[in-house]
């Protein structure tokens, strides 16, 4: 779900579809044998907390553990604790999609702080950003050097085809994420677990995943989008061809 599903007050909700409904009406979907993710109530259970920026459309780094925890219910894995994590805390001087759209004075004058935990892991992680796989190179997890207007990239970086990581875990366990931007944010959690992380994203991997997740031993594929990926025809249109 996105900031306004938990936020908004009501008289904002006006025409508007609830994504509680929308989310139940993809899992009634799923085949019996797909695990559910329910990212929805650990959200709202904490929303009292700095789970969403104030001048950005993306969760924090708070908020993406919350949906970390929701997913290792599920996926039979114990979430690290964040007094277990090295926290980390950017300058508070981000000002994200939703100023950069609207130049409002209010969010001007409201700038975000990001933070974040980083990952029980000794890793190596590899990226390639174009499509046709021949651009690439090391990348840092949870990265404190990426500041200002691009703090929000300082978890696993940008949107790209394909990042791998390689961690020092050994639980015979490797998983593949799915994701848009939201994503970027929640991947360097699952560093505390399994021995290699692979995460495309739709709009620029243009691959077979059943290949990838073959080719590599994958054990795990999780699906990540916030909501409004139910509605995005560029999402949509790569999902269905790296689908097949």
């Amino acid at each position: 779900p996105t900031a306004i599903e938990l936020f908004a007050p009501e008289e904002h909700h006006s025409g508007y579809s609830s994504q509680e409904l929308c989310i139940g009406i993809v899992n009634d979907a799923l085949d019996p044998g797909i695990q559910r993710v329910n990212a929805y109530d650990q959200l709202l259970y904490n929303r009292d907390q700095y789970i969403y920026y104030r001048t950005d459309h993306h969760w924090t780094g708070l908020g993406a553990y919350y949906a970390y925890r929701a997913f290792c219910e599920s996926a039979g894995l114990t979430p690290a604790a964040l007094e277990e994590m090295e926290h980390y805390e950017l300058e508070g001087t981000y000002l994200g999609s939703l100023y950069r759209v609207s130049k409002d004075a209010t969010l001007k004058d409201n700038p975000d702080t990001t933070e974040g935990w980083k990952p029980n892991a000794d890793y190596t992680a590899t990226a390639w950003d174009n499509s046709e796989m021949t651009v690439t190179y090391k990348i840092r997890l949870n990265d404190e050097s990426i500041k200002g207007a691009n703090s929000y990239l300082n978890y696993s970086g940008g949107d790209r085809a394909l990042l791998k990581i390689e961690t020092d875990h050994r639980i015979g366990r490797k998983v593949l994420v799915v994701k848009d931007s939201f994503g970027n944010a929640f991947v360097p959690y699952l560093a505390n677990h399994f021995d290699e992380v692979y995460v495309v994203d739709p709009r620029y991997y243009v691959r077979s995943i059943n290949k990838l997740v073959a080719d590599n031993g994958i054990t795990d594929v999780l699906i990540l989008n916030y909501m409004f990926g139910t509605s995005n025809a560029t999402w949509l249109k790569g999902f269905d061809l790296i689908a097949k």
